[in-house]
């Protein structure tokens, strides 16, 4: 199966359009990716953390740099969400299920919604209430400290090898609930299903919406987490690229699906991390890592500071030979 084929690739690219960042298809714990963690996916496409940059004894005990200025939120936002779906996701009519039991035991009304792709390719998600985020600023702190620990980093005896072929994450925020459902549609003739039960709750103006799968319906991937389960990450992606010094030219390492912020920074506006030789031997190569900001903000990069990695970047195009 080739990595586009993945339905955790198919996922988050079919998510692109929600502003929360990257979509995680896999089951995640909150406890492993959070901000100010620094990690990565593997080829299989699981995370796999690093180090937590919040943590001094762990950076210590790793022989990683300290970090100074940064800031991890303690208290969690929470917000309400309905279905979230792709673009090319159409709800295709709910009706008032008639005769059906309701597994949460709630009084009221229940509703069967469908959902089908107009394209033949298409994601959904439901999430149990309340979902919460978490973050952690600010986005030019996080970027020095991977300039800084780069080098060791490439090299690590466990991680290295890994990183050096799907790159790195420094995780600003996420989104989380304590229980989700994904489905990944991948034709047009696909459908799937949920049942809602809607609960007037006293002396509350919205209703109180509880959610489960048709038993028949196997399209659903449900996970569940008291401690959070991951839904939308937000970060700093370093891509790892290499550069062929006698071509001049990059050599691209495996094609990314993500999403970069519209309208604010974008990969050639913050300056590549780039490698020496004497730091990871490529024989006539320089090793970068190119930081990509996807998701939402964990804390502006100033403009003046922008100006100037762009001088520098431009400065260092020309010194490549």
């Amino acid at each position: 199966m080739s990595t586009n084929d993945r339905l955790d690739v198919i996922y988050a690219e079919q998510m692109r359009n929600n502003p929360e960042g990257h979509a995680l298809y896999k089951s995640v714990s909150a406890t492993k990716l959070r901000p100010a963690v620094c990690g990565y996916f593997d080829r299989n496409g699981d995370w796999q953390a690093v180090v937590d940059l919040a943590d001094p004894n762990a950076l210590r005990l790793g022989g990683w740099t300290a970090i100074d200025g940064m800031m991890v939120e303690t208290d969690p936002g929470e917000t309400y969400w309905g279905p979230k779906q792709s673009e090319d996701v159409q709800d295709i009519g709910g009706k008032i299920a008639v005769g059906m039991s309701d597994p949460t035991n709630q009084i009221g009304g229940i509703i069967e919604a469908s959902f089908q792709s107009s394209r033949g390719r298409g994601a959904i998600l439901i999430t149990d209430p309340p979902v919460r985020y978490h973050q952690a600023f600010n986005e030019k702190i996080f970027i020095n400290w991977m300039s800084d620990n780069a080098t060791s980093l490439l090299a690590h005896a466990k991680h290295g090898e890994m990183v050096r072929e799907f790159g790195a994450w420094i995780v600003t925020k996420t989104y989380t609930t304590t229980k989700r459902a994904v489905a990944v549609l991948t034709s047009k003739e696909a459908k799937v299903h949920v049942n809602f039960s809607v609960n007037m709750v006293e002396a509350s103006l919205a209703p109180e919406v509880h959610w489960w799968n048709r038993t028949s319906d196997s399209a659903w991937s449900i996970h569940t987490d008291l401690l959070g389960v991951v839904v939308f990450m937000s970060g700093i992606e370093f891509r790892p690229r290499l550069w062929d010094k006698t071509k001049l030219k990059a050599q691209p390492k495996r094609k990314h699906q993500k999403i970069t912020r519209s309208g604010q920074f974008d990969k050639d506006d913050i300056p590549p991390i780039t490698i020496t030789r004497s730091g990871i031997d490529y024989n006539e190569r320089e090793f970068q890592l190119v930081p990509t900001l996807v998701g939402e903000s964990g804390g502006e990069l100033e403009d003046e500071d922008k100006d100037e990695d762009e001088t520098e970047q431009g400065e260092d195009s020309e010194s490549i030979d």
